[in-house]
């Protein structure tokens, strides 16, 4: 289920300009007795309004829509945007939460290295305009981010 919340604003950006699903990604490794293995989802919003999901080996999830903004691909576009995500369960491995420019490509990682188990983080993703008043334009819940050796 995706949660997004459109909110008109007066510099010509809009929510509606924001298309991102609520998902769950899992990628899956086959555990070798005896060694230790990663499974690794990366979650990737690209500045040209790509979004690109890498499962690591492999996994399922695959996004319904290849990008976060409508116009992809647009080169540059993501200069237009500040993005932040908010953990609202489990941890990141790596990727930032603060707000930040998709001026360049932004990503998040859930891994896992082990002899087995599982491991998620689910996220939320809140959109405003660059240099704007900070309002939110779009919010997207329930990004779920699963690393699992079976």
């Amino acid at each position: 289920m995706s949660l997004m919340r459109y909110m008109p604003f007066e510099a010509g950006l809009s929510g509606a300009d924001i298309d991102l699903d609520a998902r769950t990604y899992l990628a899956q490794q086959v555990y070798v007795k005896g060694v230790a293995v990663t499974a690794t989802v990366t979650y990737r919003l690209d500045t040209d309004g790509d979004l690109t999901v890498t499962l690591s080996p492999s996994g399922s999830g695959t996004p319904a829509a290849t990008e976060w903004h409508v116009s992809n691909p647009s080169t540059g576009i993501g200069s237009d945007w500040d993005v932040r995500a908010t953990v609202t369960s489990g941890s990141l491995t790596s990727g930032s939460v603060a707000w930040q420019q998709i001026s360049s490509n932004r990503s998040w990682t859930k891994s896992l290295t082990s002899f087995g188990g599982s491991s998620s983080v689910t996220l939320t993703f809140e959109f405003r305009e660059n240099g704007g008043p900070g309002t939110v334009l779009s919010t997207t819940t329930g990004v779920v981010l699963t690393a699992q050796i079976i």
